[in-house]
């Protein structure tokens, strides 16, 4: 792992934007790098 990468990695599922991004803002600054997918089939992948 280098110095850039967190070791706290998110992925969210949740297809309602809004609510996505609200999490993602409240994950982000306690150190979680948060990737949002919004469809469960393409989570998978």
């Amino acid at each position: 792992m280098t110095k850039d990468q967190n070791p706290y990695q998110i992925l969210l599922v949740e297809d309602d934007h809004e609510l996505a991004a609200m999490v993602a803002d409240f994950l982000t600054p306690h150190g979680f790098d948060v990737s949002i997918e919004g469809r469960g089939d393409q989570a998978v992948d």
